[in-house]
């Protein structure tokens, strides 16, 4: 049921452990000759766009948040959150937006996950 759950909610692949050293290369190898596709919230952008907001800005190629010079650490779902705000300035997104921007999936009603991202991503948790 593990393996069902993590490819509905996006993974890749899926490895159980005990595993070879060697199948996870080779499964990473596979991963990497895939054709391309659209671009995922984890991985670096091709728009070599730097968003600056107060202190903060948030470098899209470098996938790096600073403050005032200084690097803020940042989860993947965090970061795919932060670029889908910064990249629709002065727009107000739903949640079920949001969800599609920033994870590429449909909303679940239940899933109060981006109310999570949302809260960790306030400049008062950030220092």
């Amino acid at each position: 049921m593990d393996r069902i759950i993590g490819l509905e909610v996006g993974a890749d692949d899926y490895v159980l452990k005990p595993f070879e050293p060697r199948e996870l290369l080779a499964r990473i190898g596979a991963v990497l000759r895939r054709p391309g596709g659209p671009a995922r919230p984890d991985t670096p952008g091709e728009s070599g766009s730097v968003y600056s907001f107060g202190p903060f800005e948030l470098d899209v190629d470098r996938r790096r948040l600073t403050k005032s010079g200084q690097v803020i650490v940042l989860t993947k779902g965090e970061f795919a959150v932060l670029e889908a705000l910064s990249s629709h300035p002065r727009q107000p997104l739903s949640r079920e937006r949001l969800f599609r921007l920033s994870r590429h999936r449909s909303f679940v009603i239940a899933d109060r996950s981006m109310d999570i991202q949302i809260a960790r991503l306030r400049p008062s948790d950030r220092g």
